[in-house]
């Protein structure tokens, strides 16, 4: 059986979920009347009262921003939420408990292009992030590497950012990143609208085209409807799994491992 979340007034959806370092899970989402929220939880699905206990709903922290898409512990216990707010690209940091954390970026926010979609950190706390933004009316994606403060990493990409890396995808909302200690970050998006497209690229820890993924190119998988991304995984023996779902008058789930 499961155990019902408490939560406050209003209808509340889930765009993420993540395990913690202690057993438990935060959870990341919408209300209808407080906006996005994070929640932490126990190992027994209890929420944990000491996240925001200084807050009228200990346990969750209303008001994050108005579309969190994705979120990460770091070893040191803090908690990164991503996505964006009223259309601006925004992570916010939070320490263990739920206040907003001014060690990084000044003041504990960062913004950046439309949707700070999706987020992974690796194991000496560097974070990525794989952006949308607009460019003379397209949709595009680039990524962001940067440390537990919020300085642009200089060694990756071009002072820490690769611009351009998906052009003209669907969503904002569809783009996804993903980390592998030996292989660096992937990335992937949607595209092509009704003549569903997923492209997928691969980059080394220095923002480099990895040539050992598809000769350093854009792989593109066709699909017979629109498609939606869900899901990026990076898996052993370098290969990719690609989760999401088509859409149409007959939706399917799909599942693609690429190497």
């Amino acid at each position: 059986t499961g155990v019902a979340v408490g939560k406050s007034a209003g209808n509340e959806s889930v765009t993420c979920m993540e395990l913690d370092g202690v057993g438990g899970m935060l959870i990341i989402g919408t209300n209808s009347v407080s906006g996005g929220y994070i929640k932490r939880l126990n190992a027994d699905g209890s929420l944990n009262t000491a996240f925001n206990s200084g807050g009228g709903t200990p346990g969750t922290l209303y008001g994050v921003m108005s579309d969190p898409y994705s979120v990460v512990e770091f070893k040191t216990g803090q908690i990164m939420v991503a996505g964006a707010d009223s259309g601006v690209g925004t992570a916010n940091m939070y320490t263990s408990v739920g206040a907003l954390d001014t060690t990084f970026s000044s003041d504990g926010i960062y913004t950046n292009g439309a949707s700070i979609t999706s987020v992974a950190v690796n194991g000496d706390d560097t974070i990525f992030m794989a952006i949308g933004y607009d460019v003379t009316g397209t949709k595009t994606v680039r990524l962001v590497s940067m440390d537990a403060a919020g300085d642009l990493v200089s060694t990756f990409g071009t002072a820490g950012v690769i611009d351009s890396v998906i052009s003209d995808i669907d969503a904002y909302a569809n783009i996804r990143l993903a980390l592998n200690p030996e292989t660096g970050v992937s990335v992937a998006a949607s595209w092509n609208g009704a003549s569903g497209k997923i492209a997928v690229l691969r980059y080394d820890d220095l923002g480099n085209a990895s040539s050992s993924f598809n000769s350093g190119s854009q792989l593109d998988l066709t699909f017979s409807t629109s498609v939606v991304l869900t899901d990026l995984v990076s898996l052993e023996n370098e290969k990719i799994m690609v989760g999401g779902y088509q859409s149409g008058t007959n939706p399917s789930n799909y599942s693609v491992i690429e190497r």
